[in-house]
């Protein structure tokens, strides 16, 4: 009996190592190794200004990952790197521990990056004691002032300074003396 609870024993214990084995060897041929990494940028109309955020690529990039059974497939999980200056600039990106490169072409950061919302002001004539200011509109978006309604004329200034016309006026005048304040 003891024989036989052995052989028992062995021939289960086998028949565990064998399955593992296989089940190891079937998981290896399932597995893909990720033999490359591929990236497709589209620029096309699109203006990229000077220090804008590295994402606002995303819409004009393809990242697809390429596997050692011959597939691919494109991946959102990948990590962009650089800096946006003038000129053209260098991205790089990162995926699966393979790095690619692209250049972008990048633009001044201008004013056209958003639609002016003008408000009037209507001009003020300065007091003798009061500041006033010429007629101009500025912007409630960026805050850049424009002698114009089209926003073409930008000014720095709009202020007109206080002038004191006419003559003083001394009230309540007393002469000095020796034992007197004047």
């Amino acid at each position: 009996m003891k024989l036989t609870r052995k052989f028992i024993f062995g021939i289960l214990a086998s028949l565990i190592l064998t399955c593992c084995v296989f089940t190891l060897a079937a998981c290896k041929l399932d597995t893909k190794d990720v033999t490359s990494v591929s990236v497709a940028y589209n620029q096309g109309d699109t203006v990229v200004y000077e220090g804008a955020s590295l994402d606002t690529l995303k819409e004009s990039l393809v990242v697809t990952v390429h596997y050692s059974d011959g597939t691919s497939e494109v991946t959102n999980e990948y990590v962009l790197t650089g800096t946006l200056k003038v000129g053209e600039s260098i991205v790089t990106v990162s995926c699966r521990g393979f790095e690619k490169t692209f250049k972008v072409t990048v633009s001044a950061t201008s004013d056209a990056t958003h639609t002016h919302i003008l408000v009037k002001h209507e001009a003020n004539s300065p007091s003798c004691t009061e500041s006033g200011n010429v007629e101009y509109w500025s912007c409630s978006e960026c805050n850049k002032k424009y002698s114009d309604s089209a926003a073409t004329n930008e000014i720095a200034d709009v202020t007109l300074p206080a002038t004191h016309t006419g003559e003083t006026e001394i009230r309540g005048y007393k002469e000095a003396g020796e034992y007197v304040d004047g």
